[in-house]
């Protein structure tokens, strides 16, 4: 039951993020990923893994930037995508979590 609340609470905060300029929103998104960071056990001393890491994950925000600057706001229908980009950011933590053991 705690779970289903979790997930429902997500959910609400990926809408109110969606609603974000994408400036903030990448600027939240890193302020995030410092949070993690630093909780998690392979960040703490090793600086260089994790500027590297902080590069890379800036080149990626960037570029999705870039791609989704073209595109038209559509937050009055149905967001189908959300599951994909749960899905993608999902896959991405898991990859950048693996590198670093």
């Amino acid at each position: 039951m705690e779970r289903m609340a979790n997930t429902a609470a997500l959910q609400q905060v990926e809408q109110l993020i969606a609603r974000l300029p994408l400036s903030q929103q990448v600027m939240l998104a890193e302020r995030v990923r410092e949070r993690a960071s630093a909780t998690m056990p392979f960040a703490r001393g090793q600086e260089n893994t994790a500027d590297r890491a902080r590069h890379e994950q800036l080149r990626l925000a960037e570029e999705l930037l870039a791609e989704v600057e073209g595109i038209e706001d559509d937050s009055r229908g149905e967001f189908k995508a959300a599951e994909a980009i749960r899905r993608t950011r999902d896959e991405r933590i898991l990859q950048v979590c693996q590198k670093g053991v």
